[in-house]
């Protein structure tokens, strides 16, 4: 004999199963498009800077970088970019022009850690003149020595933005 005790049980154990399921079949939050309030997604603000730059993406990756934002890898012909898929939409632009800089560093000179500590603050300038919104490199330069970008440092960067490898074979030849 089904009592209506039994029905509600019933009931309420079927509404569970469903919503079990749900949540099962459902997309997780994490695939979800990162959407800030003011529109702003992680792909398009990484496939936009690519194509800002002229940068293949196949020469780029998205990875977790612990403690990075964003680094490159020259052990690579060519070098790969790496951006850090955790950091906010709003910085994505910022983070590839900046390590775009870092790239164009190998390509012209052919090792980055030969700079010291040079190189970050030569990033950062070029990646503020490509439009970069975030540099905090600058922004500690700023404080600490009263100018974010000095003179030679901006020089560099303009260098670093206007190299591109076939250009520099013609001049060579």
């Amino acid at each position: 004999m089904i009592t209506a005790t039994h029905r509600v049980l019933s009931t309420a154990l079927a509404t569970a199963l469903t919503l079990v399921a749900l949540v099962l079949i459902s997309p997780a939050v994490a695939d979800a498009p990162d959407a800030s309030a003011d529109g702003c997604t992680w792909d398009d603000q990484w496939t936009r800077a690519l194509s800002d730059l002229g940068e293949d993406p196949k020469h780029w990756t998205v990875r977790r970088i612990p403690n990075l934002s964003g680094t490159i890898d020259d052990r690579y012909d060519p070098p790969v970019g790496i951006v850090d898929p955790t950091i906010d939409c709003e910085l994505v632009d910022s983070v590839v022009r900046h390590e775009w800089m870092h790239l164009q560093q190998v390509r012209k000179y052919g090792d980055v850690p030969a700079w010291g500590d040079h190189e970050e603050i030569v990033a950062d300038c070029g990646s503020w003149i490509l439009g970069a919104d975030a540099t905090p490199y600058r922004d500690r330069m700023a404080e600490s020595r009263g100018v974010a970008c000095t003179g030679p440092e901006l020089a560099e960067a303009l260098a670093l933005i206007e190299f591109t490898p076939s250009h520099e074979a013609k001049r060579q030849q």
